[in-house]
């Protein structure tokens, strides 16, 4: 699987994953829809659209930590992938953002809102047509999405 990205000013960058492809396919979805649907901008996506390389959003590159706000949405993908693993039923809100202020209190990350049921809603079932279509992708053929900041 690769991972390419074209940014508006035409500057690229990209990511081949030739081991575990399935799993960052639809961990990258989630991300997407997760940034999307709950609006962050400083996710995984918005770290990209605003300039980062992929390989800088791990922390490890020239641009140091990622903003507590990327840390957060991987929290939030998190939770959200756990629930796909095994059949697990869905959080209610309460349970979601309990859990989610469990994992980062500790890590002194701040949680500006807690997330409805709607909007959790909303985002599973976002995330499902996201791997549904990526699923109908022909092998060779490309899933083209627009993330605006």
């Amino acid at each position: 699987m690769v991972l390419q990205f074209v940014r508006p000013d035409g500057s690229q960058t990209g990511k081949r994953y030739d081991k575990h492809g399935v799993f960052f396919s639809h961990h990258d979805l989630t991300h997407y829809a997760v940034e999307t649907t709950l609006g962050f901008k400083q996710g995984f996506y918005g770290l990209v659209a605003g300039g980062w390389d992929i390989a800088d959003t791990d922390g490890q590159g020239p641009r140091g930590k990622p903003p507590l706000e990327a840390i957060l949405v991987e929290h939030i993908v998190g939770l959200f992938s756990s629930e796909a693993i095994g059949g697990n039923s869905p959080l209610a809100a309460a349970e979601f953002n309990s859990q989610l202020r469990a994992m980062i209190d500790a890590k002194g990350i701040p949680l500006a809102r807690k997330f409805t049921n709607s909007e959790l809603h909303a985002t599973r079932e976002y995330i499902r047509s996201l791997h549904t279509r990526w699923a109908s992708v022909p092998n060779g053929a490309a899933l083209e999405l627009t993330f605006a900041l």
